[in-house]
């Protein structure tokens, strides 16, 4: 070798040894394929090296961290997908791979029988990385013989140069920490479906797996993959629709038919009113049902909030029915009814039953954070429908000192008809609040003077024929007393 082909060794054998690993890791080789989208939350990176004669599939996956949960499944669809589920752990600066799978568009179950796990070999990142200015899930996994098995979506094969695949990412205002695989992940706002050559990605033996190459962090391009379907936006609409027809229903329509009875005294906007809310009660349990289907936490209704939700749907369409036959029998026999005292009685413990049980719901489904703003609501609306209802008591004790004006002016008759009109609706006695006690002594004795002028025996039970006439009473039929 001569002096100058020496000098020129020495000098450029250094740039051409960078250079060279930089296209190693620009430039994934042969023995990788690998899927990278730009999504509207940042790039989602999967590559993949397929190990034939054991059937061993090596995965490296990149995410954004601002969502709650991203995944990665085989197949076409959710239903029998192999899905790689990744979260934060439990002290959020690492992850947690959670193999799972589903046979239907519901949460998939963690499956232990899948021999799926993080590889930790030296060299290896997994964990929370801050990389092109956004804190990113980087995940390297390892699943066992997986190769050519049939899962209920379809057979992985490593041979197959359009394997179809899925990916999704979890929702950004929910948050997720946890070190079990079984953890409940909420539906997902972003997914869709791209296709893999594995047949590009296979290698023979695990002798051709390099985990220093596929675990390079931000250097991908995408290679042997392409987006077949979406992205698509989503969102779980169940869930906040319930919640709003429940919670707005016990903590605003229901109070709302309460001032209608209570305060201005219409008896037929109070029956519509409440009857609309029990009709919206009962479309929010239906959907709170088959909301609680789509989660593995909720589809066996074992849940406090679950339970006490039913018990107090059951207390509605109780209320609902009691209050409309007390309401017919009063129009009948103008006077109280059992059903009466019951309905009156029930339904504050209805209402505050059902308003109470929305705190449950908002823990039960992960968003605690709510009950700041529901508590809010709740002791806004009862407070001042508790004001509302003391000044409408005060309101009626005033109009009782009025009640001896009334008596100068008003009939022995219309005022024992006012009477029992109160006492029959609200079902029970409210006659001495309303107009006093002098008001019903002068009834009496009211009724007293025209007893015995008429010389005719009182009797509690109108009869449907007029009494007879003695002492030289006058031949006027006289009007009947109540």
């Amino acid at each position: 070798m001569t002096l100058h082909a020496l000098l020129a060794t020495l000098v450029f054998a250094p740039f051409a040894s960078a250079l060279s690993l930089l296209s190693s890791r620009a430039e994934p080789n042969s023995s990788h394929s690998a899927f990278v989208y730009n999504t509207a939350y940042g790039n989602i990176t999967f590559a993949v090296t397929a190990v034939k004669d054991v059937g061993d599939l090596y995965f490296h996956l990149e995410a954004p961290a601002q969502n709650s949960w991203v995944a990665v499944g085989t197949g076409g669809g959710m239903k029998g997908s192999l899905m790689f589920v990744v979260y934060r752990s439990l002290d959020e600066k690492g992850v947690t791979l959670s193999p799972r799978t589903t046979n239907a568009n519901v949460e998939p179950s963690y499956d232990d029988r899948l021999p799926c796990d993080l590889v930790t070999s030296d060299g290896v990142t997994n964990g929370i990385v801050f990389v092109n200015d956004q804190d990113r899930y980087i995940v390297n996994g390892h699943c066992k013989g997986i190769n050519q098995q049939f899962f209920m979506g379809g057979e992985l094969d490593f041979s197959n140069h359009n394997q179809s695949f899925i990916f999704a990412f979890g929702p950004t205002d929910r948050h997720l920490h946890s070190d079990t695989k079984d953890a409940s992940i909420r539906r997902h706002t972003l997914y869709g479906h791209f296709q893999m050559d594995l047949s590009q990605a296979s290698v023979d033996n695990t002798d051709g797996v390099s985990n220093t190459e596929l675990s390079v962090i931000g250097d991908w391009e995408n290679r042997n993959a392409q987006l077949t379907n979406g992205p698509s936006k989503d969102r779980d609409w169940g869930g906040p629709i319930h919640s709003v027809m429940m919670c707005g229903t016990f903590v605003i329509i229901f109070p709302i038919g309460v001032v209608f009875l209570r305060l201005l005294d219409k008896v037929i906007w109070h029956g519509w009113t409440q009857s609309i809310g029990a009709a919206i009660i009962c479309i929010g349990a239906g959907l709170g049902v088959w909301a609680s289907k789509q989660y593995n936490h909720s589809k066996n209704f074992r849940n406090p909030h679950q339970l006490v939700g039913l018990a107090a749907i059951g207390l509605v369409l109780i209320q609902l029915t009691f209050g409309l036959i007390h309401h017919i029998l009063w129009l009948k026999r103008q006077r109280p009814t059992i059903l009466g005292r019951i309905h009156l009685y029930l339904g504050p413990f209805v209402v505050v039953l059902g308003a109470a049980n929305g705190f449950l719901g908002f823990t039960f489904s992960g968003g605690s954070y709510h009950n700041i703003m529901y508590g809010i609501i709740c002791a806004v609306v009862f407070v001042a429908l508790a004001i509302a209802l003391f000044w409408a008591q005060r309101r009626k004790k005033k109009q009782g000192k009025r009640g001896r004006t009334m008596a100068g002016s008003m009939g022995a008759e219309d005022m024992q008809r006012e009477f029992r009109r109160e006492e029959a609706y609200e079902g029970y006695k409210q006659r001495d609040s309303i107009l006093g006690d002098d008001v019903v002594n002068i009834v009496s004795e009211r009724q007293k003077r025209e007893s015995k002028r008429l010389d005719v025996e009182l009797r509690e039970i109108p009869m449907d024929d007029a009494p007879a006439y003695d002492n030289g009473a006058r031949p006027v039929r006289p009007r009947s007393m109540v």
